[in-house]
């Protein structure tokens, strides 16, 4: 009974594995048919381009990045890809998250400096539990 029941565990986690790693090849071209289809609308709409389409592609973006964190480390932590030494899964628990986070910021100022002329400022807060 323990057998069977083990095997069937195996079984559905190599169902469910392939299912991920289906899903995940099936949405890597999602950014680019997003991107032709606002390229599209904004052709077909010209200056009449609602500004909650902003809100809804920043819903949506910020969803698709949490899930493909969430299986792209289920897959490294229970598939076959080796995990990096020091990472659990895909994290990296040592990584300095606000160098991470100026380093894009300062990106998105020189890209704005070089497409508008002019930038937002940008404040960064970080906060840790140090033990």
């Amino acid at each position: 009974a323990i057998n069977q029941y083990l095997k069937a565990v195996v079984s559905t986690q190599s169902t469910g594995r392939r299912r991920l790693e289906e899903i995940k090849r099936r949405h890597q071209t999602v950014v680019e048919i997003m991107a032709e289809g606002i390229l599209a609308l904004k052709k077909e709409s010209g200056d009449r381009f609602d500004p909650s389409i902003n809100y809804f592609l920043d819903r949506f973006y910020t969803s698709r990045i949490a899930i493909r964190v969430l299986i792209s480390n289920h897959l490294v932590l229970f598939g076959p890809e080796v995990e990096c030494p020091g990472h659990c899964g895909i994290i990296d628990p040592t990584m300095d998250v606000h160098n991470i986070i100026d380093d894009a910021a300062s990106g998105a100022k020189y890209l704005c400096n070089y497409y508008y002329g002019d930038c937002p400022n940008i404040e960064i807060n970080t906060y840790s539990k140090k033990r």
